[in-house]
C-alpha cells in the first residue's frame, strides 16, 4: 500500500481513519467548521485517485480506483454525496447530501 500512497499518503489516511473511530457515527459537515479541512482533503485524495484510475488497465490503477471509492465512503459517512437523481455522469459532482435527490455512496 505504500507503493501506491507513498509515506505522506500512508500517514494521512492512517490518520483519517483515526479521526472516523473518534467520530463514530457523526457527520462531519463542511459548515461545522473542525469539518471543513478533513472533507477538503477527502475530496482532494478522491480527485488525485479518480485521475489515476482511469489511466489504464494496470494493477496501480486498479488499486487507486480501490482507493478512490473508499475515499468515496468515508465521504458518504461524512455528509457528502456523488451527483443527483437523473443527472448524467458526466456532471456529477461531490456536494453535501440533499435528502432525497443525492446519491450517498456505499460501503464498499
Amino acid at each position: 500500500m505504500a507503493d501506491l500512497l507513498g509515506d505522506a499518503a500512508l500517514v494521512r489516511v492512517t490518520f483519517l481513519i483515526a479521526v472516523l473511530i473518534g467520530l463514530a457515527a457523526a457527520p462531519v459537515r463542511a459548515q461545522d467548521g473542525g469539518g471543513e479541512g478533513l472533507v477538503m482533503m477527502f475530496l482532494a485524495d478522491w480527485t488525485a485517485y479518480d485521475a489515476r484510475c482511469m489511466v489504464d488497465d494496470s494493477d496501480e490503477a486498479w488499486r487507486a480506483c480501490g482507493a478512490r471509492d473508499y475515499v468515496g465512503y468515508l465521504l458518504g459517512f461524512a455528509g457528502w454525496c456523488w451527483g443527483q437523481e437523473g443527472q448524467q455522469i458526466e456532471h456529477m459532482d461531490w456536494h453535501e447530501c440533499v435528502s432525497g435527490v443525492s446519491f450517498r455512496p456505499e460501503r464498499p
